[in-house]
C-alpha cells in the first residue's frame, strides 16, 4: 500500500513535510510503507482530508478478521476467506493466533499512519527551515510504540502534534512527556485543557480574587499531583519583570492575547507577581495545546493586581510582533490606574 501525503503545488511547509517523510521512512519500520508526497489540486486537497481514506481498506480488513470472515494462510501469510474446519484441527488454532496478530499489527500501523498524516497537516503551513539535527531514534521508536496504541482521532492528532514538533525542533519533547501523554486519562486531559487558558509565559498568576474566574483550587492541586505545575500548597513563587529602560519603569509585553503597557513613575522598580510555576514537564505538555484563548476575565484581574502595586496599565487588543523583535500596537483599548 502506498500512502500519499497530498499537497497543493505551492505551499509554505514543503521542506518540513519532506523532512517528515524522510524521518518516517528511515526511522519507522512500517507495513504500510512506502510513503510519498503527491501534489494535487486545491479542490482535491480540501475534499480529501489528507488522504485519511487511503487507510480505509486496511480498516475494512480488520473488521473481516474481527467478524471471523477472514484468516491468514499459515504457509503464505496471505489474507484469505475463512473456511470452517469442523474437525477442530490444529490449523484452526494457528489461524486464530495469526488472525489476532494481524488485527493487532494492522491496527497499530493504521494508528501510526493517521498520526503521521496529522503531523503533515500541521507542518504544511510552516515555512521554517528544517533543522540540521534530526529526530532522536530512541524517541522516534517510543513515539511509534505509543502512537500505535490509540485509535481515537483526538489522541491521534495529539501524537501528530508531538511528531510535528520533533521534526521542526528535535529534542522539544522528552521521553518523560511521551510516557505522560500515553498514560493520561480523559479526566486529566480535561483538567489540563481547562487550566491551559490561565497559563501565561510559563506561569499561572496566583490571583487573590480567584473566585472571580473559573480557575479552581481543586484543578490546580490536581495538576500539581500530575507534575505539570508546582507551588500550589505553598506560597508559590514571585514572577518578576524588569523595566525595558534604565531611567524609568516601562514594560511592553503580552499576556495571552492582550498587550500590556505597564508604567511606573518610580525608577528601577521591579514588577513582581505571585504565581504558580510551570514545571519542565508542564511546559512541554502545555505546548501541545495551541487552540485555547487566555481567559480575558483572568487577564483583567491580573491588570488590576498590577495597578494595586503602584503601576499604570494600558491594554491593547490590536498588536503584533515585528521581525526585529519590536511590538507594533494601535491605540490602547483599556487604561487602568
Amino acid at each position: 500500500m502506498v500512502i500519499n501525503i497530498n499537497l497543493p503545488e505551492n505551499f509554505p511547509g514543503e521542506k518540513l513535510v519532506i523532512r517528515l517523510v524522510d524521518t518516517v521512512e528511515k526511522g519507522i519500520g512500517s507495513l504500510l510503507e512506502p510513503w510519498q508526497i503527491k501534489r494535487v489540486g486545491k479542490a482535491n486537497l480540501e475534499n480529501d482530508r489528507n488522504r485519511l481514506l487511503m487507510l480505509a481498506k486496511a480498516e475494512a480488513d480488520i473488521e473481516l478478521f474481527k467478524q471471523g470472515k477472514a484468516t491468514v494462510d499459515p504457509r503464505t501469510y496471505q489474507v484469505i476467506p475463512k473456511i470452517t474446519n469442523e474437525e477442530g484441527s490444529g490449523d484452526n488454532y494457528i489461524n486464530k493466533a495469526l488472525s489476532n496478530q494481524v488485527i493487532k499489527t494492522i491496527s497499530k500501523e493504521i494508528n501510526i499512519s493517521k498520526a503521521i498524516l496529522y503531523a503533515a497537516k500541521i507542518l504544511m503551513n510552516d515555512n521554517s527551515e528544517p533543522p540540521e539535527k534530526t529526530v532522536d531514534q530512541d524517541l522516534l521508536n517510543q513515539w511509534a510504540e505509543y502512537a500505535g496504541l490509540v485509535s481515537d482521532e483526538q489522541l491521534q492528532e495529539l501524537w501528530g502534534k508531538i511528531l510535528a514538533g520533533e521534526v521542526k525542533a528535535p529534542g522539544k519533547y522528552s521521553l518523560r512527556t511521551l510516557t505522560f501523554v500515553k498514560n493520561i486519562s480523559k479526566k486529566d486531559a480535561e483538567e489540563i485543557y481547562g487550566v491551559s487558558s490561565f497559563v501565561i509565559k510559563d506561569f499561572i498568576f496566583k490571583n487573590p480574587n480567584r473566585e472571580k474566574t473559573n480557575l479552581s483550587f481543586a484543578s490546580l492541586l490536581h495538576l500539581q499531583e500530575l507534575g505539570v505545575i508546582q507551588g500550589v500548597e505553598s506560597m508559590g513563587i514571585n514572577q518578576t519583570f524588569d523595566s525595558s529602560y534604565p531611567d524609568r519603569f516601562e514594560l511592553v509585553t503580552n499576556f495571552g492575547n492582550m498587550l500590556f503597557i505597564i508604567k511606573s513613575p518610580k525608577n528601577n522598580k521591579v514588577l513582581s507577581l505571585p504565581a504558580y510555576a510551570i514545571t519542565s514537564l508542564g511546559k512541554e505538555v502545555f505546548s501541545l495545546i495551541n487552540d485555547v484563548k487566555t481567559d480575558e476575565t483572568y487577564l483583567i484581574e491580573l491588570a488590576k493586581y498590577i495597578v494595586s502595586q503602584g503601576f499604570e496599565v494600558k491594554i491593547s487588543l490590536k498588536w503584533a510582533h515585528l521581525p526585529d523583535g519590536r511590538v507594533n500596537f494601535e491605540a490602547t483599548d483599556v487604561t487602568l490606574n
